[in-house]
């Protein structure tokens, strides 16, 4: 699809003063990373219950890091799409005219290469290690990463990557970050996601009692929340709808 053939009009984003996105793993498919749910997901393939669950973990942590080496090497190696550019540009181009942030379910850190600031990563990033014992802060990934994983700098204990598996928490202070953006918005635009899974779901719902214009970018309609929808691939209709 060609930006001629596009009918959309552009949201008219000069008019906003706080925008908020929150994207989900369709935006990063143009940048060769698989969705979980669709047609092709990493759900599809493997099941979550053995590699995506804090009771996976608990059960063999070493099955888990081997399970997503190869998904950090995939994510650095992937590049920002036009979708993540044109998020980038609109903040570039607003300036201090307007406040954009971006609420992302992604582990890959593409928003911040491709420039973004004020990105929340509700389900951290496959691009920094925690500890699974003590409370050192996360930190980014320096070295090439082997079957087994490197010890802790602090305590010597072994790391795991910076992510939230299924049942665990999503640290509280992202939480109330979001809330902060979200309670006075007046634009929320969703991007390949469905936003149906708590707690992205009750997003739009803060962002309706805000008052804000709320839009919906995905490859499949949801289920009749947003004001507007707009159905396609985001690395085709965002660089129109933001321009």
């Amino acid at each position: 699809m060609s930006e001629s053939s596009i009918s959309y009009q552009p949201l008219g984003t000069e008019r906003y003063k706080k925008i908020v996105f929150l994207t989900g793993a369709g935006i990063s498919k143009a940048s060769g990373l698989p969705t979980y749910r669709g047609k092709g997901g990493v759900w599809t393939t493997e099941n979550v219950e053995d590699i995506g669950t804090k009771e996976a973990m608990e059960k063999d942590s070493l099955k888990i890091w081997r399970a997503y080496v190869p998904r950090h090497r995939k994510v650095l190696e992937a590049k920002p799409n036009a979708a993540h550019q044109a998020i980038a540009d609109l903040q570039k181009r607003l300036g201090e005219k307007a406040w954009v942030c971006v609420l992302t379910q992604n582990v890959d850190g593409l928003h911040q290469a491709a420039g973004t600031e004020s990105v929340i990563e509700a389900h951290g990033s496959l691009r920094r290690l925690r500890c699974t014992e003590c409370s050192i802060k996360p930190w980014e990934i320096t070295e090439d990463l082997t079957d087994e994983p490197p010890p802790c700098p602090d305590c010597g204990a072994p790391a795991r990557f910076d992510i939230v598996l299924f049942n665990e928490p999503v640290d509280p202070m992202l939480g109330l970050q979001a809330l902060a953006f979200l309670g006075d918005c007046d634009l929320y635009i969703t991007v390949g996601t469905s936003g149906l899974v708590a707690p992205a779901s009750q997003l739009i719902d803060i962002a309706d009692e805000a008052g804000a214009r709320t839009v919906f970018v995905n490859t499949e309609p949801e289920d009749g929340r947003y004001q507007e929808y707009y159905v396609g691939k985001a690395e085709e209709l965002l660089p129109h709808l933001l321009r």
